[in-house]
């Protein structure tokens, strides 16, 4: 582990640990144990910074420990804070990850009264270069390996009468490694800088109690000598939102957006999109919505609209035995998106079995993609803390099927 890496998780385990003795504050911990198997018959090959030639991966199981960490607090009346905290440490493998040793640290200090909101966030990743691939990443000339990601956010809401306003700025510092072949064909590794930032902003005006009409603007800059990345657009939209009764409630959006962004085509400058979302009960058991999602443009050249993608998603959920400390549900829901093979079907039961213990099993199905399931049993010890144990299988179309095994605790405290 590198010297960097050991000093921020060192001062954050510092904060943790000081953390727990202070009075008021909230926090949730979830620690697991993790195996990783595949079903891939040959080994990989994963580049990483302490290795810069090929590092063989072979197609044993694999261990690991996730632990999750949150803290929340008042700091003053209208203040409060969230600390948050993911540590993965594990063997590297077949799985799907950029990384196999990262740290993920957030800090977040929330103000509100009564007409206003305002959120400053700080993300910080850290990751390890003897655990972390190399990747293709656009807008670079080199393999790339992350380092260290900071962001940086800054997001304010206020509502003034019929009038309101949303401003959001984020600023992201990227901190990586990339490799160069000198003339004798030998590795060398460099560092770099890459950094952008995003903004949006928008304006808008309560024409009655269910109809609201708005402004908004969005920039990014990807602040280097090329500007092939960098995107603005300005949008104009009209919603509406009524809950009509307890049963029933309808919530639709039709936005313009003129957007400038070189790497695009030209005949998406007139882009549409349009939200509708139906939610309905039935009694108190059985709920559910239906959604449809159109993206659409405009070409002014052949004078006619063009369909970007369609997505219409529908979801159910029939709750029972509610007298337990879980609910015991069934789930279920399907999503159509065929322009970007986004075709889902899935569902999930929760089901009370005896004495504080549940077991939950859930599949998913997209046909384009993947296919996957999962079973977890947890038994809680007090409604604060439980054991668990979580085994999930996926079977990708295009790749090496994949297994993983979770035994971990949850403790709210």
């Amino acid at each position: 582990m590198g010297c960097r890496m050991k000093k921020n998780i060192l001062l954050l385990l510092i904060i943790v640990f000081t953390q727990l003795h202070l009075s008021g504050l909230t926090q949730w911990m979830q620690v697991s144990l993790r195996n990783f198997s595949t079903n891939a018959e040959h080994d990989i090959d994963i580049i990483t910074g302490d290795t810069p030639q090929a590092e063989t991966i072979d197609t044993a199981s694999k261990g690991g420990i996730f632990w999750q960490h949150e803290i929340s607090g008042n700091l003053y009346r209208n203040i409060t804070f969230t600390l948050e905290n993911d540590l993965l440490v594990s063997e590297m493998s077949h799985e799907f990850k950029n990384s196999f040793f990262f740290n993920d640290a957030r800090f977040k200090f929330y103000y509100r009264n009564g007409s206003q909101y305002l959120k400053l966030q700080y993300a910080n990743r850290t990751c390890n270069p003897a655990a972390t691939k190399f990747l293709n990443i656009p807008d670079m000339g080199h393999n790339t390996q992350q380092q260290m990601i900071h962001n940086t956010a800054l997001h304010y809401k206020g509502n003034h009468g019929r009038f309101h306003i949303s401003l959001y700025g984020n600023l992201r510092n990227l901190d990586y490694e990339y490799l160069t072949i000198e003339e004798d064909e030998v590795f060398e590794s460099e560092s770099a800088w890459d950094n952008d930032i995003y903004s949006y902003a928008e304006f808008s005006c309560n024409i009655s109690d269910q109809w609201r009409s708005f402004i908004s603007g969005y920039y990014k800059d990807d602040l280097n000598n090329s500007d092939e990345f960098d995107d603005s657009n300005l949008g104009i939209g009209l919603e509406f939102d009524n809950r009509f009764d307890f049963f029933n409630a309808l919530k639709t959006k039709v936005v313009y957006y003129n957007n400038n962004f070189d790497s695009i085509d030209d005949e998406k400058d007139h882009y549409f999109l349009t939200e509708a979302r139906y939610t309905k009960r039935f009694g108190n058991s059985l709920t559910g919505f239906v959604t449809y999602i159109n993206r659409s443009c405009y070409d002014d050249d052949q004078s006619q609209f063009f369909r970007i993608s369609n997505m219409l998603r529908v979801h159910a959920k029939y709750t029972y035995q509610i007298r337990n400390l879980k609910d015991s549900f069934i789930l279920t829901g399907v999503k159509y998106n065929p322009e970007n093979d986004g075709n889902l079907i899935f569902g999930e039961v929760n089901q009370y079995l005896l004495k504080d213990i549940y077991l939950t099993a859930g599949a998913k199905y997209a046909s384009e993609l993947f296919s996957t399931c999962f079973v977890k049993c947890e038994y809680f010890i007090t409604p604060l803390r439980s054991v668990w144990i979580n085994n999930k299988f996926t079977d990708f179309n295009n790749k090496p099927a994949q297994n993983i095994i979770s035994l971990g605790t949850t403790l709210i405290f």
